[in-house]
């Protein structure tokens, strides 16, 4: 996991000196909340170009929701995402906040 977590950060271009945008990385684990107990997302899986594993379909993440109870429920679902700033402007959008 950290090999994998050292490769995606190595390709993410490194471009804090001239002031251009740095590609920013969703990781599987991550965990994006809302207030109060539910409703929150936890990554499991991460589907998109220059990400190991990807397999050429459609771009996006492997989620879990949380129950009312704070426990994780056992269906995934699929977010689908351009890329890394498209998932984290849909998990803003929606009101929610990386832990």
């Amino acid at each position: 996991m950290a090999e994998e977590l050292n490769e995606i950060t190595a390709q993410a271009p490194d471009t804090s000196s001239s002031g251009s945008r740095r590609e920013r990385v969703v990781m599987p684990g991550d965990v994006w909340r809302k207030s109060g107990p539910c409703d929150w997302v936890k990554v499991l899986r991460v589907q998109m170009p220059g990400v190991p594993g990807y397999d050429g379909g459609l771009p996006g993440c492997s989620v879990v929701f949380s129950n009312w109870k704070g426990n994780w429920q056992r269906k995934s679902c699929f977010i689908p995402a351009s890329d890394t700033a498209n998932f984290e402007k849909q998990m803003t959008d929606d009101f929610r906040f990386k832990a």
